[in-house]
């Protein structure tokens, strides 16, 4: 299932809880849109591991911020780290819209592999778009689903 609605100013929720604006690409706290204060901010343990993987495809995401907490979810869904694309990445390195979801992809099966085959995966991301409004992505599905989130992103970009 995918699900695209309109999303809050995220550049201006940085200002208000003091966060870093990514230039390309950074995780959010999973409760970013909700969240008052920064000391409220959290992360699902996946960010961590992904937030380096992606650093080690040398793309360029804002680092996490100091001092955050994690959650751990427990539960028979994978639950991935929020992650945000800002305009400037879809328009000028699309390509690495498709390197950051495979490097999701990969882990997540690497994660589900030998217990569940079709293990049921929830993403959420959230696209800057073309005229500076933010959408937000959910995707609920299996892990095959994921090799079309490329193209919608692109598209919700463009809209």
């Amino acid at each position: 299932m995918i699900e695209i609605q309109e999303y809050i100013d995220a550049s201006e929720k940085m200002k208000k809880l003091g966060l870093r604006k990514p230039e390309f690409m950074a995780i959010l706290p999973r409760n970013f849109d909700t969240a008052e204060t920064p000391d409220l901010l959290l992360y699902p343990n996946e960010a961590k591991t992904i937030h380096s993987l992606i650093r080690q495809a040398e793309i360029d995401i804002t680092p996490l911020e100091d001092g955050i907490l994690f959650k751990d979810e427990q539960s028979f869904t994978f639950v991935a780290p929020l992650i945000l694309f800002t305009s400037i990445i879809i328009a000028q390195n699309p390509h690495l819209i498709n390197i950051t979801i495979n490097i999701i992809s990969d882990y997540i099966y690497d994660r589900i592999r030998g217990t569940r085959k079709n293990a049921n995966l929830k993403l959420e991301y959230i696209i800057e778009t073309r005229n500076g409004d933010y959408k937000k992505l959910n995707y609920e599905g299996n892990i095959d689903g994921l090799n079309n989130l490329p193209e919608i992103i692109k598209e919700i970009h463009d809209d």
